[in-house]
């Protein structure tokens, strides 16, 4: 069992019923895309259930987590998640709050859930939001900072032709049709549009790992957010892939002032 603590930092007057609902609700459904991308099922393995609510300055949900009854039979061997759902929550958190770069795995959809609950710190007497694993006591603080790096980072601001690489993992035909790839070296959620020519592809690459080229666009911190796609590969079927070192030889310095994540970013791109 998995323990986490949601709080709300209200100001003295305190925080209308609404924007309380709305911001619980939100952090819920963080926690269940980010189950999703780590389990590959599309409801997750895990039920959040309330554990206590208080009051001790801020106004706290304590939930705990409880692993989904198991079907007869599994199309995917369950386990538990939480752990690794509760760690990657915090470390988005972080990762808008402090370094203004997208947390891993959420998609654009999931990222503009977010930014639907931090924009409730402008309005209705909700200062910010505080997230803390009860297991290990990590916890971390969400200001209003968070609303205009979440900014930064969802619109696209520029595009080009290449590729990325990942493991497709959702389908989706609700309104537009596209795919969610987390990327391999960052486990990032990217959302790629796709024309009804496709979906055959994308359903035979399903939990696969892929390659998906088209016309990319691109946030401020040249993070992929959108890509139309032109082509779906799948990779493997069963070939070994080059390592790094058996294409470059022994050079240390192959990648110039590149770090090789940067540099491997490139190749992919073209």
């Amino acid at each position: 069992m998995t323990r986490m603590r949601f709080e709300i930092m209200p100001d003295k007057v305190g925080i209308s019923m609404q924007t309380y609902n709305i911001a619980n609700y939100r952090f819920i459904q963080t926690l269940r895309e980010i189950d999703s991308a780590i389990s590959g099922q599309s409801r997750g393995m895990i039920n959040w259930y309330i554990a206590n609510i208080g009051k001790n300055g801020n106004l706290f949900l304590e939930i705990e987590s409880h692993l989904r009854k198991i079907p007869k039979k599994p199309k995917k061997p369950f386990r538990d998640t939480a752990p690794d759902v509760s760690k990657s929550a915090l470390i988005g958190f972080e990762n808008i709050q402090q370094h203004c770069i997208s947390p891993p795995y959420l998609s654009e959809s999931g990222l503009e859930r977010l930014q639907d609950m931090m924009h409730l710190m402008q309005r209705n007497g909700a200062r910010g939001f505080v997230v803390t694993s009860l297991d290990d006591g990590q916890s971390v603080s969400v200001n209003e900072s968070a609303i205009k790096n979440l900014q930064e980072l969802l619109p696209p601001r520029r595009e080009e032709e290449g590729s990325v690489e990942g493991t497709l993992e959702t389908i989706s035909v609700h309104k537009n049709k596209k795919l969610i790839i987390y990327e391999s070296l960052t486990r990032k959620g990217v959302t790629c549009l796709i024309s009804e020519k496709f979906m055959e592809n994308a359903k035979e690459a399903l939990g696969k790992k892929v390659v998906v080229s088209g016309t990319i666009q691109l946030n401020i911190k040249d993070e992929p957010v959108r890509v139309t796609v032109k082509g779906i590969r799948i990779l493997g079927h069963g070939k070994r892939l080059p390592k790094a070192i058996e294409i470059t030889g022994y050079d240390p310095n192959f990648t110039g002032e590149l770090t090789t994540d940067e540099y491997i970013r490139e190749i992919r791109r073209g």
